[in-house]
């Protein structure tokens, strides 16, 4: 089990771990004549307890000196890059909630270790892609639609910038000048110039996009980096 890039001390995940794909929960709405339609279709948070097998043949701690350690290991605070050693080099965006031992011998033990996220979801790579004035047609990796981030360092003056995908986009109104830094987030909306949010300059013809997996056409209206990270079932 490797968090962050370290692998947990003292723990190997048990053989009888099996990782399911994400799913999803749902609303049915009846429909007048019979039957029903599905409703609200939306991927479920992360619950996952993993079974582990912890070791203290290498070491002279007690068991309790190593509960310490591993509480101070596992419990950070917000979400860490979760992922294990027996997998590919995806992961999940999650935290450790509870550490159990419930079989507890001499060298070894048995218990679980409860990671949750806020989707389930588990992430590939970061890909950035260069946007340019001109239309290009883009592969966006993965299996699901995913959020991303852009930054854009003018390099000429401008009093518009624009971000289109292949049917919505964003039109932001300013006095952009050479050397500033414009920086957009998907996810929390903010919209930075040189670290300042500047919403109110989104026009309201705007339309927030995601990205699909698959292909899509992309351009600004200047050079701009756009960042995501690809996501898999």
């Amino acid at each position: 089990m490797i968090i962050n890039g370290n692998k947990v001390p003292y723990v190997e995940v048990a053989y009888e771990f099996a990782r399911n794909p994400s799913r999803y929960s749902y609303d049915f709405r009846q429909r007048r004549l019979g039957g029903a339609s599905i409703d609200n279709k939306r991927i479920e948070p992360l619950e996952l307890s993993i079974p582990v097998i912890y070791s203290r043949r290498d070491t002279e701690k007690t068991w309790d000196e190593i509960k310490e350690e591993l509480a101070e290991f596992l419990y950070n605070a917000g979400e860490s890059k979760i992922s294990f050693s027996l997998g590919d080099d995806k992961y999940y965006k999650a935290q450790v909630m509870s550490v159990e031992i419930a079989e507890e011998h001499e060298y070894a033990a048995r218990g679980n270790i409860l990671i949750v996220g806020s989707d389930s979801y588990r992430r590939g790579d970061t890909v950035t892609l260069n946007l340019t004035p001109t239309k290009q047609t883009f592969t966006i990796k993965g299996q699901a639609e995913t959020p991303w981030r852009s930054k854009t360092t003018f390099t000429e003056p401008a009093n518009q910038f624009t971000l289109e995908s292949n049917s919505w986009g964003l039109i932001i109104n300013s006095n952009f000048i050479v050397g500033d830094t414009l920086e957009i987030d998907y996810e929390t909306r903010d919209i930075l110039l040189n670290g300042e949010n500047i919403d109110v300059g989104l026009s309201l013809e705007s339309e927030w996009f995601i990205l699909d997996a698959g292909t899509m056409e992309l351009r600004a209206s200047h050079p701009t980096d756009l960042t995501y990270t690809e996501r898999y079932y």
